[in-house]
């Protein structure tokens, strides 16, 4: 159906949904212990974006999304299990077509609480203008719990933003709590004023609790390990090549804010970062009380980063490794 309903009912667990050629048809999909994969060979998904809904021990594998201002897979709120293997991505943004008020595509987007999330062997490319171009994206502002069990894993990715403003990134995650991103084969291109990622783990617990007057049992994010992959970036403006941003903060009884409450656990190891840029670089950074950084490869390429406008708590500048004290130096 046009709302991605099924015009027949599947069971809600223990099946497999073989797609064969599909075009402009949305899909939401829920229920437990069920997979999807292509038809065969040549089956082909076109301009159809995957939701999952409440799922639970979920494999997709083997398809091939080719998407216009759509994300590819959409994991929603109170996804558990969720296996994303071996799939191709092909994802275009043109800002000129795209609806309006869309602001961001991404092949792979998650928000809310989710757990148990494995994104691994997927051949990854996205190419847009649209502001936030991202490969993998993942939203986990003000939840009660933080999303958990990320493993991101030999993905090749690639990430073009050839608009004028903006970010293009290859991995962004929010709030997490343990995730391991390794062995993944990432680059990303931009232009103009469009500042590049390679991949970051970020923190917003701050805001929450200033703005929404957060009080539940989300923390910053922690237990961390980033290791073993290879970065090739290039932007006529800003790269950050792998960052992590935790300020360690809980809610205490009293309905508090805590800083610095708990060992981050944030390791970022055997990484490979090529970061050139015609303005600023920082190679691999982070704003953080805590971590070990060891056995990187970091070649850092820029000029000045006067005149760059990045609202990125790491700030700007022209520098391979780096650490900014929560403090603010």
């Amino acid at each position: 159906n046009e709302d991605g309903t099924a015009k027949s009912t599947l069971p809600a667990e223990g099946f497999t949904l073989m797609i064969g050629n599909l075009n402009g048809k949305n899909m939401i999909l829920s229920g437990s212990d069920f997979e999807i994969v292509p038809f065969d060979e040549s089956s082909k998904i076109t301009n159809c974006e995957i939701t999952l809904s409440e799922v639970s021990s979920v494999t997709i594998s083997g398809l091939t999304i080719e998407n216009t201002n759509k994300n590819g897979i959409h994991i929603l709120e109170g996804c558990t299990d969720v296996t994303i293997a071996e799939n191709y991505f092909d994802i275009t943004g043109d800002a000129e077509s795209a609806a309006s008020g869309q602001y961001s595509i991404s092949a792979i987007f998650i928000e809310g609480f989710v757990s148990g999330i494995n994104i691994s062997e997927n051949d990854i490319e996205v190419s847009s203008d649209i502001s936030y171009t991202y490969g993998i994206s993942q939203s986990g502002y003000n939840l009660d719990y933080n999303p958990e069990d990320f493993t991101i894993s030999n993905n090749e990715i690639s990430v073009i933003n050839y608009g004028t403003t903006g970010i293009g990134e290859a991995i962004y995650l929010d709030n997490v709590f343990s995730a391991v991103i390794e062995n993944n084969d990432i680059k990303v291109r931009t232009y103009d004023d469009v500042i590049a990622y390679g991949m970051q783990v970020s923190d917003s617990m701050y805001s929450a609790i200033m703005y929404e007057g957060y009080d539940g049992d989300e923390t910053s994010p922690n237990n961390i390990v980033i290791r073993g992959n290879k970065l090739d970036i290039f932007s006529e403006y800003m790269i950050y090549g792998i960052t992590v941003i935790s300020a360690g903060i809980q809610v205490d009884e009293d309905g508090e804010m805590e800083l610095c409450a708990f060992p981050l656990n944030i390791t970022i190891a055997d990484n490979v970062v090529y970061a050139d840029s015609d303005k600023g670089v920082i190679g691999i950074a982070g704003k953080v009380y805590n971590m070990t950084v060891i056995n990187n490869n970091v070649t850092a390429i820029g000029t000045s980063a006067e005149g760059v406008v990045s609202y990125d708590e790491i700030g700007v500048g022209t520098y391979a490794l780096g650490v900014v004290y929560n403090g603010g130096n």
